[in-house]
């Protein structure tokens, strides 16, 4: 995949965002000399502006929809090793 098909961020609470208005998650891509993980997203229509509405505070989205995207993605964090 074209990394100008991919929106790509090491932000764990935008991931989680994302994942509640359903973009799609491609990967999830560890650094092992840091700990770092980035989350990969497939760049469809309205990412960017759903990342600048998180980034300025103006992105709502169902607070029971938040936990559970946040445990489903923490147990693929914990699954990666």
């Amino acid at each position: 995949m074209n990394q100008s098909e991919l929106t790509d961020t090491q932000d764990m609470g935008l991931a989680i965002a994302l994942l509640c208005m359903s973009y799609e998650l491609i990967s999830l891509e560890g650094n092992s000399r840091n700990s770092r993980v980035t989350f990969r997203f497939l760049n469809e229509a309205g990412i960017n502006e759903a990342t600048q509405e998180y980034w300025s505070g103006k992105l709502l989205v169902s607070a029971k929809s938040y936990w559970n995207e946040s445990k489903n993605l923490k147990t693929r964090l914990y699954s990666l090793g």
